[in-house]
């Protein structure tokens, strides 16, 4: 068995470890068993001690109860408190006799008999008690109270004490014994750890033993074996895994020892192989360095030939070259001079100044010993102060000069390369001069590539600077080339034409044209057929009202087609001239024609009827109004043609322009009675210097122009207004409109828009360019703003007078939005002139109107602050039916009314329509624009009427 055990270092320790294990269960099995039964009697003893304090507790209780039910028989001689006695009796027995059933000792045996004791004595006395009571023995009862009563309650109470006493003592020895017990298992615990340590250290000590020492050994023996030191390891006896290392690694020690000196004559023998094989190993590097010299050497001039091969750019191409034979052929300076065409220059580390001066004086020095040798020359030197750095002493300075030769043998480039302290070999000089060779071809190359691209830039420029789009295709349709006004046609960039294919570029281009169901068929048949003539065809752009005339040409080379050329012409304005001739000749003849049909007309009546003198005077009449509206025309024209020939004269005097507004107003309004023409007089300066009849015929133009263009009737209004140092005058009204489209060729001669709404209104086109031509010709301008559907307004503005600067201003500006606003009602010009003026003056808002039926309804919609009105204003209305109309109207009839007229016309009325003050008439215009403010300023708006006194 022992053998067994000893054969391995596994069992050894297996088997100590569990005897160790073995024990250490066992005592602690042992210990957890008697902790575990100190633990169950105690907890049950100590169950059984509560529960006997509970029940005696239990008992106490209902016992003591009982005697006070029992005194409270006696005491007031109830039948409950007989029950109460009776049943507190049955429970105390009850009790009695659980607590018999207990594990008792001889003490609760004594308390159990005396308790017992106690109920005996009270079932005694209760018979007697209740005899006492039915005999009525008070005195006997009162004494039995007295001396039974009390001395059962204090022994009770005595009883119980005593007894709880006794149980609580024994509770606490109870305790105590566990708290000792436990003291004890807590010692046993400790030894029992003690031991357990002591186990492990047995086994630590017996692992050291058996393993660590040995092991120990072998590792001291190992590091004697590494140090080359004699090796004196005890052999072991040991049969386990130990003592079989031991042995081994003897057996090891001297294999070792007999092969080292083998290997020693085998170490002497490889030295000296590794001397020889060292001194092949040098003469190989070295003619791989040699080769790898060569190889960069090579590498760096095909990095030369490829970067000036590739290289299109003149100073990119130097660059280059001076870049790499720096990196060649180190040189602390270099420089490759042009001596021809652009002489740029490459260089490093040479100043711009220096070879500036080397560049002028080059032929005269360096330049002329070249020609002469046709080969490189190097110059020795001495060092200047600049290239002597921090050497304390002057050094050599070798300067090489290599020349560079053209295919025409001229002197065409020179290289130029400073070395400090060595000079230039002359294998690298040959080299550098072979070097030239092929940078020659080179520079020819580049210099011929620029200017074969000069030149295809020049001519790009011209075809994209014609005012055509040209695009040429070969026979397939590839597009090829084009100009920038066709890629912009078809919205490409520059570069992406070439190569596009027929399709698409045929697809692009057709997304942009109308009916481009023809233009594909032209494109196919220019592009693919075999016809030599030229082909053309017209078409319009989509998103323009251009019209553009594609014509297309076969091109050939050496009789051979080659492809075709296609220009895009834009015959926009030939075809609106053309469209205006006609336009012209269309609306001349209608202008023209009808005036001349009612003159010839007329005339031929008279020639061949005889006619009674009142027709005769209304034929006459009719003829004479046709020939001055030919006239009329036949001035238009010419005109216009001696202001577009600026040869138009104008009488320029001092004009009130706001005056000739009423006048144009007073010829227009009785003969338009649908329209309302209102006049705002907003302006506090209106004198201009103008030809008075041009300006005329400037508003003439534009009022009948707002009459025509307002078939159904409606407002027509002229506002005057200052802003700067002009004067503007705005006609707005309420007609057709004008289309958005239509309003950049408005001032074009002979333009009408193409409407049959306005095609039905006559005109020749030529009022609106007069009317600009005359704006231009006094430093003003004419514009204009409309909406479709809901009327234009023109503006006409002109300097004022700079005079007038100097005039007063009224305190309260033109442009403040809360001045008063009134209403002149006045037929007289003169007059309404003279009021519009001073009220204007006086900071009030004018607007004059000379139709008493538009100014009611204009003053209705809009909101007014006063009214002054004429009576005498004609046939249909006068100035009391004017006012009685204001006063049955909700919206007007608060509005104070001032009456400008003579007392007389007014008497009769006055008491009727309330006239509360007059004025003098003739008054001076500044005391009815006084009576206005203080009426207005007084927040009274009542409706009152103010008149004036003879």
């Amino acid at each position: 068995m022992k053998l067994f055990f000893s054969k391995t270092l596994n069992r050894q320790l297996l088997s100590f470890m569990s005897v160790i294990i073995l024990i250490t269960m066992t005592l602690g099995a042992a210990l957890l068993i008697y902790v575990s039964s100190t633990q169950t009697n105690y907890v049950s003893e100590r169950e059984r001690l509560v529960q006997k304090q509970e029940l005696a507790l239990q008992i106490e209780t209902n016992a003591s109860q009982m005697l006070i039910h029992a005194r409270g028989y006696l005491a007031f001689e109830t039948d409950t408190e007989l029950a109460a006695v009776n049943q507190k009796i049955e429970v105390v027995n009850e009790s009695l006799d659980q607590f018999g059933i207990l594990d008792i000792n001889q003490q609760d045996q004594e308390f159990k008999e005396e308790v017992e004791t106690l109920v005996n004595q009270v079932e005694q006395f209760l018979p007697i008690a209740t005899e006492m009571i039915e005999n009525g023995s008070r005195d006997e009862l009162s004494e039995l109270r007295v001396s039974s009563g009390a001395t059962l309650v204090n022994e009770l109470t005595s009883l119980t004490s005593s007894y709880l006493e006794n149980s609580n003592a024994m509770l606490a020895q109870l305790s105590t014994k566990y708290i000792e017990e436990n003291n004890i298992v807590l010692w046993m615990l400790f030894g029992f750890i003690i031991i357990f340590i002591a186990a492990l250290f047995l086994i630590v000590r017996r692992i050291f033993t058996k393993i660590g020492k040995p092991l120990s050994d072998l590792t001291t023996a190992s590091e004697q074996l590494a140090a080359g030191k004699d090796v004196n390891l005890v052999e072991s006896r040991r049969d386990d895994e130990v003592g079989i290392l031991s042995r081994t690694f003897n057996g090891m020690v001297h294999t070792l020892q007999e092969k080292e000196e083998e290997l020693i004559a085998q170490n002497e023998e490889l030295i000296s192989q590794q001397e020889e094989l060292e001194t092949q190993q040098y003469k190989l590097r070295s003619s791989l360095e040699e080769t790898e010299q060569v190889r960069r050497v090579l590498e760096k001039y095909n990095n030369l030939n490829h970067s000036i091969s590739v290289t299109l750019n003149e100073q990119d191409l130097l660059d280059t070259i001076v870049r790499h034979l720096s990196d060649i052929y180190p040189a602390e300076r270099m420089a490759f001079v042009l001596l021809k065409g652009s002489r740029k220059v490459a260089m490093r580390g040479i100043s711009e100044t220096l070879i500036k001066e080397f560049s002028t004086s080059f032929h005269d020095g360096i330049g002329a010993l070249i020609q002469e040798t046709k080969n490189y020359h190097q110059v020795q030197r001495k060092s200047n102060r600049f290239e002597q750095g921090i050497a304390d002493e002057l050094i050599d300075v070798f300067d090489l000069y290599v020349p560079v030769y053209s295919s025409t043998n001229d002197l065409s480039a020179v290289f130029c390369a400073t070395r400090l302290g060595s000079c230039f070999s002359a294998k690298e000089k040959e080299e550098l001069h072979g070097v030239m060779g092929h940078i020659s071809i080179a520079i020819e190359k580049v210099l011929l590539y620029e200017q074969t691209e000069q030149d295809r830039q020049v001519n790009q420029d011209i075809i994209d600077n014609v005012n055509e789009g040209i695009q040429f295709v070969n026979k397939d349709g590839t597009l090829l080339r084009s100009n920038e006004l066709f890629r912009n046609m078809i919205d490409m960039k520059v570069g992406e034409e070439c190569g596009l294919h027929y399709q698409a570029w045929k697809e692009k281009f057709l997304q942009s044209v109308k009916d481009s169901d023809k233009l594909e068929q032209f494109f196919e048949e220019v592009t693919f057929s075999e016809a030599t003539e030229i082909r053309s065809l017209k078409y319009q752009l989509l998103d323009e009202t251009k019209i553009i005339e594609v014509y297309a040409e076969p091109v050939f080379k050496s009789g051979t087609r080659t492809g075709t050329i296609l220009v895009h012409r834009d015959i926009t304005k030939e075809h609106e001239v053309d469209k205006m001739k006609s336009e012209l000749v269309s609306t001349v003849s209608h202008e023209l024609r009808t005036p001349l049909s009612s003159i010839l007309g007329f005339t031929e009546l008279m020639l061949e009827r005889e006619l009674k003198p009142a027709r005769q005077e209304k034929y006459l009449q009719t003829i004479h109004k046709e020939a001055n509206r030919l006239t009329n025309l036949i001035n238009d024209f010419l005109d216009l043609q001696r202001m577009e020939a600026n040869v138009q004269t104008y009488h320029k005097t001092s004009l009130d322009l706001k005056e000739l507004v009423i006048q144009v107003v007073l010829r227009f309004e009785p003969n338009h009675p649908q329209h309302q023409f209102i006049i705002r007089d907003l302006a506090n300066f209106t004198l201009v210097w103008a030809d008075s009849d041009r300006m005329e015929q400037v508003l003439t133009n534009l009022i009948s122009n707002a009459v025509k263009f307002s078939p159904e009737g409606g407002r027509i209004e002229l506002v005057l207004t200052n802003k700067e140092d002009t004067l503007h005058v705005h006609v707005t009204d309420e007609g057709l409109g004008i289309p958005e489209t239509e309003l950049t060729k408005l001032f074009t001669k002979f333009h009408r828009i193409d409407n049959s709404d306005r095609r039905k209104i006559g005109g020749t086109g030529l009022g609106l360019p007069i009317a600009k031509e005359i704006m231009e010709a006094h430093s003003g301008r004419i514009s204009v703003t409309s909406m479709l559907g809901e009327g234009s307004t023109f503006d006409i503005s002109i300097p004022y007078e700079k005079q007038m600067s100097l005039l007063p201003i009224s305190t309260i500006q033109p442009n403040e939005v809360d001045r008063f606003k009134v209403a002149i009602i006045e037929d007289d010009q003169s007059l309404a002139l003279l009021l519009a003026e001073e009220l204007k003056q006086s900071g009030f808002e004018v607007q004059h109107f000379l139709n008493p039926h538009n100014a009611l309804e204009h003053i209705k919609e809009q909101q007014m602050d006063a009214v002054v009105v004429d009576l005498m204003l004609g046939d249909d209305m006068d100035g009391w039916d004017f006012i009685q109309a204001l006063k049955q109207s909700e919206t007007t009839k608060n509005l104070p009314v001032f009456i400008s007229s003579a007392l007389n016309e007014v008497r009769d009325k006055a008491e009727e329509y309330g006239v509360s003050k007059y004025l003098t008439k003739p008054y001076p215009p500044q005391e009815l624009s006084s009576i206005i403010k203080n009426t207005l300023s007084s927040d009274k708006k009542n409706g009152q009427i103010v008149m004036p006194e003879e």
